[in-house]
């Protein structure tokens, strides 16, 4: 019986050892890498706000002039600052109570 159990053993480290020798599993066994994460999606820019509503005779303006044409002095000299605000339409002067009004209305 002992002899038996010697074998018994003997077997069993032989399969141990055979299967410690065994090869990595192949290259086609491995799980596949996870996929790449998806691009950011950026998120568009919000529309920008509509321009302000200017009053009766008067548009909006990005870049106007900083020295408007008046009732008082149609043709100022001015520099060349860039003022955004309402203005009056081609043509017609600011008369002193601030409305856009035809030159001869003055």
């Amino acid at each position: 019986m002992s002899r038996n159990l010697m074998v018994l053993f003997l077997l069993m480290a032989i399969v141990c050892t055979v299967m410690s020798w065994s090869p990595p599993p192949p290259e086609d066994c491995k799980p596949p890498p996870p996929p790449p994460p998806p691009p950011k999606q950026c998120k568009p820019l919000p529309p920008p706000p509509p321009p302000p509503k200017c009053p009766k005779n008067e548009i909006y303006k990005k870049c106007g002039t900083a020295c408007q044409p008046s009732c008082k002095n149609p043709n100022p000299i001015c520099n060349k600052l860039c003022v955004k605000g309402c203005f009056c339409k081609d043509g017609q002067l600011r008369n002193k109570w601030g409305k856009c009004v035809e030159p001869c209305d003055c």
